[in-house]
């Protein structure tokens, strides 16, 4: 799973507008417990849609943006790898 984290639940839910406005799928998930900052939400998305999510932000007005993360869980374990 891919996550877009921001620190205010105003930006999750204005950045996972745009993005399923550009014809993207996303969702609302809780943030993974790992990464430690936040509002508590985060945007999943497709991990082939990073760099669409970057662009995004990049071009958008997001100041809260936090990163991108991956997330693999597994054997109770879990993984965060910040992309961005």
């Amino acid at each position: 799973m891919t996550v877009v984290t921001f620190k205010t639940k105003t930006e999750v839910f204005a950045f996972l507008e745009e993005f399923r406005a550009s014809g993207r799928k996303a969702k609302i998930v809780s943030t993974p417990k790992e990464i430690k900052i936040g509002c508590g939400f985060a945007v999943e998305i497709n991990s082939a849609n990073t760099s669409s999510a970057y662009f995004l932000i990049k071009n958008g007005y997001f100041p809260t943006f936090n990163g991108i993360f991956t997330v693999k869980r597994g054997n109770g374990k879990s993984s965060i790898t910040k992309i961005i």
